[in-house]
């Protein structure tokens, strides 16, 4: 395995072929437009064990409890700036605007770390603030079961509020989920209730 150093963060390829099923996948979700990308990453691993080196911050209120690092832009562990550049590349905007026919700017995210221990949870929200297109999550953890808690639910909407819950995805390890952040986008992390820990990457595409 290369050191720290030199390693390069990559994702699997993904044939034109690929990409347009997975663009029919995304359109036709229910309750909004949203697609897991399994085994995302070549290797996730090492980047699983540099993010649990960063620091976390405990956030805390009644709408939520989790931990959440700084920016990655700042950190200063190279797997860590090799995951950053991946996710600022053109290669990876091309791909996610060919996949949700949205078109995206390179380079233009907010991404952090997050980390959901026993009994966290975010209640539902639509993540909409500035210009955010596109959410995405990168699940670093070992793959959850339901018993686990800590799914990513999707809600439907009946006017300008959530109605109710449509899915509940548990956290697979090594995916990569989107979903087009709109003003139907209603979506919770449900409390985690095992002792496992769900450490992910994630933010926005603009």
């Amino acid at each position: 395995m290369n050191n720290s150093q030199n390693y390069i963060i990559r994702a699997r390829s993904f044939p034109i072929r690929e990409v347009r099923k997975l663009k029919g996948e995304f359109i036709e979700a229910k309750p909004f437009p949203s697609l897991i990308l399994k085994n995302f990453l070549k290797d996730h691993k090492p980047l699983f064990e540099a993010i649990k080196k960063e620091q976390f911050h405990k956030k805390d209120s009644d709408l939520f409890s989790f931990s959440q690092t700084n920016s990655l832009f700042y950190s200063k562990n190279p797997i860590i700036q090799s995951t950053v550049k991946l996710f600022s590349s053109q290669t990876f905007s091309s791909l996610i605007s060919a996949v949700s026919g949205i078109k995206l700017k390179a380079g233009a995210l907010d991404i952090s770390s997050s980390l959901y221990e026993k009994t966290g949870y975010l209640l539902c929200h639509d993540d909409r603030i500035e210009d955010r297109k596109i959410a995405f999550i990168l699940y670093l953890s070992d793959t959850f079961t339901n018993k686990d808690g800590g799914s990513l639910a999707l809600y439907s909407n009946k006017g300008k509020h959530p109605c109710k819950k449509i899915i509940s995805y548990p956290p697979i390890e090594n995916s990569l989920f989107i979903f087009q952040v709109s003003k139907i986008s209603w979506h919770e992390v449900e409390e985690v209730l095992s002792n496992k820990k769900r450490y992910a990457i994630g933010g926005w595409l603009h």
